[in-house]
């Protein structure tokens, strides 16, 4: 193999349909399906026995369940959920667990090779960033397995079962030999324009590393029940926090360990709200006079609840309420503290908007910018937004912008940065320094439809916005929507 990056993409494109959605095949799931079949013709011409062993055992391996973890959640639709035209639809997703492995069964004894968990975490967590070593990312020791024994493996585990060939894809569910299949989500690791596809680099000792696509199953069985219903959580909530049960202890690094130490961490916050309350009260009283205005104290008040986990964030019913969290916060702080808010807004400066064009509207997705400072600058996924929850131990990673470089980011990665007090709600543009202000809108939040506020932010000088020719990070010249490929890695998810 050769050192391969990826050339061209595009992104899977949601097309609606009343009461349903789907999505078309992206150029490289097209691709990875091509080069299959090619490898099956090829296999058919050069050596029938080999290509005869093709999905020869998928009707000896039987699926058991579903492992979840039951602290670690996600939105999952509801299978037959109706459609309301006058209504938003917030009913049709339920809270799940995370699916995180398969119990199956064997009708042969089997080798099974092991990852660690910690490794198998930084697939789930970092999938689009890491690299899984073939040579080094294996356990020494393979898992034994005998004929009728139910086992359990990470989902990746499974990946790399399930792909030899006398399985293909394919195993056994609810007595339909061919029930269920690996559905393998290969957009961000398959390279369409060069031969071995999964996008790879060699390590420092020439180890081949390779992007792995994202696992997942499509059941075709009929049986009583969905198989995300009769899931199996492998942890338990005791009175000192998470648990992993006893049989599935080997997945204990995938277990969300950090309720945990939240029962303290809510006392201490329970105990902070207090002081901000008497605080506030106590500047009241003394009729201080507050000089920051309304972004400012958003800022401040939103810089501390977003970095808060959302199971322990205080619950804003006003604006009202926003403010007074963010006065407390203020009047909290030492005189030399006070001095820092906003010191760093001159020094962030917008160049433009980036625009998302597709076939029927255009919208506004992020802003690029650039620095007077080497800064440190949130990652957070562009599938985020007010209808979810983020998570700041889990959802956000940070890079670092080096002093003068341009970068891009997404509405929510901005919303994080410029309520950091050094910048309390504004950058520089068009050579004003608060030329661009955060004014967030919480109206969705406070109505129930929206988790988190909305990012919205105003220019002090329209009319050079207007005269600014924002800049496209998609086209649509090839008749249908195409994320351009300086953009891929941050937007491509759209």
């Amino acid at each position: 193999m050769t050192e391969t990056t990826p050339k061209s993409s595009s992104t899977s494109r949601r097309k609606s349909k009343k009461g349903s959605s789907y999505y078309a095949k992206t150029n490289e799931n097209e691709a990875f399906k091509e080069y299959g079949e090619y490898l099956l013709d090829e296999m058919e011409k050069v050596d029938p026995e080999k290509r005869a062993i093709i999905n020869s055992k998928s009707s000896t391996l039987h699926f058991v369940n579903l492992l979840g973890t039951a602290s670690r959640r996600k939105s999952r639709s509801i299978k037959g959920y109706v459609f309301k035209d006058t209504d938003p639809n917030q009913d049709r997703y339920m809270d799940a667990s995370k699916v995180i492995g398969v119990t199956l069964r064997s009708d042969e004894p089997l080798m099974i090779r092991q990852i660690d968990m910690s490794t198998v975490k930084k697939l789930i967590t970092r999938g689009d960033e890491y690299y899984f070593d073939i040579e080094n990312d294996f356990m020494a020791e393979d898992i034994s397995i005998s004929a009728g024994e139910e086992f359990h493996l990470s989902m990746y585990e499974f990946f790399f079962l399930i792909i030899r060939p006398e399985y293909s894809g394919l195993f056994e569910v609810n007595g339909d030999p061919l029930g269920a299949e690996l559905r393998a989500i290969a957009n961000k690791v398959i390279d369409v324009d060069n031969k071995d596809r999964l996008v790879s680099l060699k390590n420092i000792q020439g180890t081949r590393q390779f992007k792995l696509p994202t696992p997942t199953i499509q059941f075709y069985a009929k049986g009583n029940n969905s198989p995300k219903s009769t899931m199996i959580d492998i942890d338990i909530k005791r009175s000192s926090g998470w648990e992993t049960k006893e049989e599935y202890k080997r997945f204990t690094p995938l277990v969300n360990t950090t309720d945990n130490v939240r029962r303290n961490k809510d006392k201490l916050e329970e105990k902070e709200k207090k002081e901000l309350a008497e605080h506030h009260a106590q500047s009241k009283s003394n009729n201080e006079v507050q000089i920051y205005n309304s972004s400012t104290i958003q800022a401040i008040s939103l810089n501390r609840w977003l970095k808060t986990s959302p199971i322990s964030r205080q619950k804003f019913k006003s604006t009202d309420e926003v403010q007074n969290y963010g006065l407390g916060l203020i009047n909290m702080m030492e005189p030399a503290q006070k001095l820092l808010i906003g010191s760093k807004s001159s020094e962030l400066h917008f160049i433009n908007r980036l625009m998302y064009v597709t076939m029927t509207r255009n919208r506004f997705v992020g802003f690029r910018l650039w620095s007077e400072f080497t800064i440190e600058v949130p990652v957070i996924s562009i599938t985020k937004d007010g209808s979810t929850d983020i998570f700041p131990e889990s959802d956000i990673t940070t890079r670092v912008i080096a002093a003068g470089d341009q970068f891009n980011l997404n509405f929510f990665e901005f919303m994080f940065l410029v309520c950091h007090p050094d910048y309390a709600g504004y950058i520089e543009a068009f050579g004003n320094p608060k030329g661009v202000s955060f004014s967030p809108n919480f109206k969705q939040y406070f109505n129930g439809h929206s988790r988190l506020p909305l990012p919205l932010f105003k220019f002090e000088n329209e009319k050079l916005l207007k005269e600014l020719n924002p800049i496209e990070i998609s086209s649509t010249s090839t008749g249908k929507v195409l994320i351009k490929h300086e953009f891929l890695n941050q937007f491509g998810e759209l």
